[in-house]
C-alpha cells in the first residue's frame, strides 16, 4: 500500500466495482486480448491484478507534476520554457526565480527554478515567499472596491472624511480629492513624488500621508497620471479608519482568508524566522550580492507583502473567473469589475502595427492591450525583488512571476513571452532584445562614472571645503547635513537609516556624490552660490524618484 501522508493511495483514488466490471467486459470483448485471459484463474484475479495496475499508474500521475491538459499547452510552453527560463537565470544573475500560469480555473504549470539565497543555497518552490513591492497595490485597490461594494465606504468618498488631518499643498484640491483620485495616481503629482521623504525613513504611514501637504503639484489634478506611493499609503489609513481594522487584516479577511492563501505574509517581521522564503539580492559590477530585508511597514499598503506562486494562482483564479474561487463568489464580481474601469491615460499609440495601442491605469491595476486582447497587470520592484503578474480575461489566462534580484528585466521578458506563446504570436526573444539594451546601459553608465571620477582626481584641491558644511533644508524632506570626515565630505540624509554619501568636487560647484547604498547610486550635486558663499544645493536621485529638491543652506 502507498501511502501520502495520512491517507492511502486507495483512499485518494478510490475504485469502483461498476468500473472493474465495465473494464473487465471492455477487456473480454477484444480480441487481440483474449489470448492473454488463461493468466487470470479467475475473474477475481483480474480484479487483483487491475487494482494494483491502477495503483501504479494513480502513484505516477502523483509524483510526476501534472499542469494540465499538457496537449492544450503551447508548444514553447510544454518544449521550451524550462531551458528559456534557466539560460535567463544565468544571463541576468538571478538566483531564483518561481512562475505560475493559469488557465480558467487551474493551474496548467507551475514551477521554482534557482535558489532562495547565495549564501545559504536552498531551491525554489512553488511554496518559496518572495517580496511582491507593487503588485500589492492591486489587492490594496481590490478591498477598497469590496468595501464600496459592500457599502463601507464610497470610492468618491473625499479622503478627509475619514482622514482629517489630510491635506495637500493646494487647499482646493485638500477638499476634493476622493479616493478614487488616489487609487488612480490621478492626483496631479509627479510619479514617485516623496519616494525620497518616505523611502528607508523613520516616518509612520500617518506622517507618510502628512508629509502630502508639502509636496510640489505640477500636474493637473484629474487629467494626468502620476504615480504615487503615498498614494495608496493613504488608502492603507482610509481602510483601516473605515473598518476599525488594520489594512492587514481587512485584505486577510476579505482576501487572503477567502481564497486560502494561507502562505502569504502582509509585512515582512524582521524578529520571525520563515521556513521558505526567498532573500534579496543585487548585482553590483557583475556581481551577485546577497541584501538585508528592506522595511516596509511605513508604505505597505503600497509594497509590502510577501507571497508565493501557489498562493497567487488562487488570486489569478479568481481574477479570471470574476471574483469566484472553487465555485463560491470569493470576491464581489462588481469589486473585480470596478478594479478594471480606466481611469487615467498614460498614452496612446496609434501606429497601425503597435503591439500596444493604448496605456491606462484602472484600480491596482495598468490596463493596456497586447496584439488585441486586454491586459491587466502590475509589476513590483522591491530592494532585491521583483515581481510581476498579468490578467487575459479574454483567454482566461493569468501568469505570475517572481524573482529574487533587483537588476534584471528578465521578469518583464519572461511574461511576455509566455503570453505571446498564448496569444499565438510569432517567438520573440524579449530577454536577449532587453538584455542587449540592459548591456549597453551598463556601459554608458561605466563611461559616465570614469568620466566624473577623472574630474574629481583632476578638481580635490581646488575648492574650500569648510564653506560648504552645515544644516541644509527641505520644506518636504527635511534636514540634511555635510560634514568632514577624515578631511573628505559626507551629506548625510538625517530621515533615512544609516545612508550617507561622500562628495567628491568635479568643478564650477558641482560635486559627485557618491551614496553608501547602492539604490541611491552615484549622482551630481550641483551648488548655487552667491556673494562667495553657499546658498543651496540640488538634489535629484533617479533610482528613488526622478523629482528635483533644493535643500537651502541654513544660516549658522
Amino acid at each position: 500500500m502507498v501511502l501520502i501522508g495520512r491517507f492511502s493511495l486507495m483512499q485518494v483514488v478510490p475504485i469502483n466495482q461498476f468500473f472493474l466490471n465495465f473494464i473487465f467486459f471492455i477487456w473480454c470483448m477484444n480480441p487481440s486480448c483474449q489470448y492473454l485471459m488463461h493468466t487470470f484463474t479467475n475473474y477475481h484475479s483480474f480484479q487483483i491484478t487491475l487494482k494494483r495496475l491502477f495503483v501504479i499508474f494513480s502513484v505516477l500521475s502523483i509524483v510526476t507534476p501534472s499542469y494540465g491538459q499538457d496537449d492544450q499547452l503551447p508548444l514553447f510552453i510544454k518544449d521550451s520554457l524550462d531551458d528559456y527560463i534557466n539560460r535567463g537565470l544565468k544571463e541576468w544573475n538571478i538566483p531564483g526565480l518561481a512562475i505560475a500560469i493559469v488557465q480558467k480555473d487551474e493551474v496548467i504549470f507551475m514551477n521554482g527554478y534557482g535558489v532562495t539565497s547565495y549564501e545559504s543555497p536552498k531551491n525554489v518552490d512553488e511554496n518559496t515567499l518572495f517580496q511582491i513591492g507593487s503588485v500589492t497595490k492591486s489587492f490594496t485597490a481590490t478591498t477598497a472596491a469590496i468595501l464600496h461594494s459592500e457599502k463601507t465606504l464610497s470610492l468618491k468618498d473625499k479622503v478627509k472624511k475619514w482622514l482629517p488631518y489630510f491635506s495637500l499643498k493646494d487647499p482646493c484640491l485638500s477638499e476634493e480629492v476622493n479616493i478614487l483620485d488616489f487609487l488612480s495616481h490621478r492626483t496631479g503629482f509627479e510619479s514617485y513624488k516623496g519616494d525620497l521623504v518616505t523611502y528607508f525613513s523613520n516616518y509612520n504611514r500617518k506622517e507618510v500621508v502628512q508629509k502630502m501637504a508639502l509636496l510640489d503639484i505640477n500636474k493637473s489634478f484629474r487629467d494626468s497620471y502620476g504615480y504615487s506611493n503615498s498614494a495608496y499609503t493613504a488608502v492603507g489609513e482610509v481602510i483601516e479608519a473605515a473598518t476599525s481594522s488594520s489594512w492587514e487584516n481587512v485584505i486577510r479577511e476579505k482576501i487572503l482568508a477567502p481564497l486560502e492563501m494561507s502562505n502569504t505574509v502582509m509585512v515582512y517581521d524582521h524578529g520571525k524566522e520563515y521556513t521558505n522564503i526567498s532573500f534579496p539580492h543585487t548585482v553590483i559590477d557583475n556581481n551577485v550580492k546577497q541584501l538585508d530585508f528592506t522595511a516596509t511597514e511605513n508604505i505597505a499598503p503600497a509594497g509590502s507583502m510577501l507571497s508565493s506562486v501557489n498562493d497567487l494562482s488562487h488570486w489569478l483564479i479568481t481574477q479570471i473567473n470574476d471574483g469566484k474561487y472553487k465555485n463560491k463568489q470569493a470576491i464581489p464580481r462588481q469589486a473585480i469589475r470596478l478594479t478594471r474601469r480606466p481611469f487615467s491615460i498614460q498614452g496612446f499609440n496609434q501606429s497601425e502595427h503597435a503591439r500596444t495601442h493604448f496605456y491606462q491605469y484602472g484600480l491596482g491595476f495598468f490596463i493596456r492591450d497586447i496584439n488585441g486582447a486586454l491586459t491587466y497587470q502590475h509589476s513590483g520592484g522591491l530592494t532585491g525583488f521583483s515581481a510581476n503578474h498579468i490578467i487575459i480575461p479574454e483567454k482566461e489566462l493569468g501568469v505570475v512571476i517572481l524573482t529574487n534580484n533587483d537588476t534584471n528585466d528578465f521578469f518583464i521578458d519572461l511574461t511576455n513571452v509566455v503570453v505571446d506563446s498564448f496569444l499565438d504570436l510569432p517567438y520573440n526573444d524579449h530577454s536577449s532584445n532587453s538584455l542587449k539594451l540592459h548591456h549597453e546601459d551598463l556601459i554608458n553608465r561605466s563611461s559616465e562614472i570614469d568620466s566624473l571620477n577623472s574630474l574629481a582626481t583632476k578638481n580635490r584641491n581646488r575648492y574650500d571645503k569648510e564653506q560648504f558644511l552645515g544644516t541644509y533644508s527641505n520644506d518636504a524632506y527635511g534636514k540634511v547635513s555635510i560634514t568632514k570626515e577624515s578631511d573628505i565630505l559626507q551629506l548625510v540624509l538625517k530621515n533615512q537609516k544609516d545612508i550617507t554619501g561622500t562628495l567628491e568636487y568635479i568643478g564650477e560647484d558641482n560635486f559627485l556624490c557618491k551614496f553608501s547604498h547602492y539604490e541611491y547610486g552615484n549622482v551630481v550635486v550641483p551648488f548655487t552660490m552667491g556673494n562667495k558663499t553657499v546658498k543651496s544645493f540640488e538634489l535629484l536621485i533617479d533610482n528613488i524618484e526622478g523629482n528635483r529638491y533644493i535643500f537651502i543652506k541654513e544660516e549658522k
